[in-house]
């Protein structure tokens, strides 16, 4: 079926399933048709974020975070803040050889949306080797980004 869908020829894939267990293993499945369109999951308790990041989710969102956010937004009266305003894109430019898998991206709580090598951007696997002068774009809280900046420049 995803062969007919054309999965591989997709922008991103959106997982909205009742249960992490179906969000985990339908991220296995979407990562193994499909290694190059990024994966996009809402996890329903926070606890299972970082299982969902090691299935293969490039980015998760857990809707137990958000709406307590909400709700001690209402409860002590406080406009609720956008996730949005907490993040950040920068572009940090490799200093050396490294694999992927081998960056502090996850420890820190970012993601990569984007490597540049010379003018084109290149497909992201766990496979892929970033190499000195390539540009990363990195997604994360300022403070995040700034200490995963830190860490590719030593």
């Amino acid at each position: 079926m995803l062969e007919r869908a054309a999965l591989h020829e997709c922008r991103a894939v959106v997982l909205a399933l009742n249960s992490d267990d179906s969000t985990l293993f339908a991220t296995v499945i979407a990562r193994d048709a499909a290694s190059d369109v990024p994966v996009i999951a809402r996890v329903n308790h926070s606890r299972n974020i970082e299982n969902i990041y090691r299935a293969g989710a490039d980015f998760a969102l857990s809707i137990s975070d958000i709406s307590g956010e909400m709700l001690s937004a209402r409860l002590l009266g406080r406009v609720a803040r956008s996730r949005d305003e907490h993040r950040q894109v920068l572009r940090v430019i490799a200093s050396a050889r490294q694999s992927l898998r081998d960056l502090p991206l996850r420890q820190h709580g970012c993601s990569l949306l984007a490597l540049k090598r010379t003018s084109a951007f290149l497909p992201i696997t766990a496979e892929t080797f970033v190499e000195p002068g390539d540009e990363l774009y990195v997604c994360g809280s300022a403070e995040a980004v700034g200490g995963v900046a830190e860490r590719m420049r030593a």
